[in-house]
């Protein structure tokens, strides 16, 4: 996959020589990007597609692919975006696929779709999400999002979280399921640090009411909870009492320091 990544700066080289100057015009036509496609779906294990290779010399750092999709051989893509803009660095030269910067924008990442074992090659200073679908079922909190805008940074993903181990994140969402706990109008900020999320402020629409809080998770599931309020919480289970009761004591310890609640109503069977 190295000399993917390889590709991208010499593309801006290319244009100041001839004959490689041609070459240059040729991979920017759908003709080229077509060829450039089917280049890397056979020469790796990974398939590509994308309608258009861009290039500008107003911001000559930065190469754009439209319509792209990336994932394994035969399998559903794992990355999908109408808008790809590659930011490039010097860096490429000795790691070829880490990019200065990556925005990826309507489109999913899809962490469901990797191979077992297996992570996506690419990485990122800075990741910007625009309008994304996010699907990492696999990570310590599993996670799926729509409507996401936000960035991670640095952006190195593992093969089983969308954040990798050591990352600063802030995104927002107009739907959320983390942890199995949906909310809407998700706010999130934070960071985590091998195995460790710290949440330097979340917030949410669940449950019929708002949520907003600060804390952090450890690496065992544990969480300690700084602050957290909850107001005009609608709480419904098809659960009797006991049976919900008994699903609270199999959790990972919760400690919280300070709870502030206002008109919380459960109900159940």
């Amino acid at each position: 996959m190295k000399f993917i990544g390889k590709f991208f700066p010499h593309l801006t080289f290319a244009a100041a020589f001839h004959p490689w100057s041609v070459i240059y015009v040729l991979l920017q036509t759908q003709w080229g990007a077509g060829w450039f496609s089917r280049w890397v779906s056979d020469k790796t294990e990974w398939h590509l597609s994308l309608s258009k290779i861009e290039h500008n010399f107003s911001s000559p750092s930065h190469i754009i692919l439209d319509d792209f999709s990336f994932g394994h051989d035969g399998q559903p893509a794992v990355l999908v975006a109408k808008r790809v803009d590659l930011g490039l660095a010097l860096i490429q030269f000795s790691d070829p696929l880490h990019f200065s910067s990556l925005e990826l924008r309507d489109g999913e990442v899809n962490l469901a779709n990797l191979a077992p074992g297996s992570a996506l090659p690419i990485q990122a200073d800075r990741l910007q999400l625009n309008n994304m679908r996010i699907d990492s079922p696999n990570s310590a909190l599993p996670l799926f999002a729509q409507q996401v805008n936000g960035g991670i940074l640095p952006w190195k993903p593992t093969a089983l979280d969308m954040l990798g181990r050591d990352a600063r994140f802030q995104m927002s969402a107009g739907s959320m399921t983390l942890n199995n706990v949906p909310g809407e109008n998700v706010l999130i900020q934070g960071s985590v640090s091998q195995g460790r999320m710290r949440f330097d402020n979340i917030g949410a629409d669940l449950a019929r009411g708002s949520m907003t809080g600060n804390g952090e998770r450890d690496a065992q599931g544990n969480w300690k909870i700084n602050q957290l309020r909850l107001n005009d919480i609608r709480l419904q289970t098809t659960s009797s009492l006991k049976d919900f009761l008994h699903s609270l004591q199999v959790v990972p310890s919760i400690a919280i320091t300070r709870l502030d609640m206002t008109d919380a109503r459960p109900a159940g069977a």
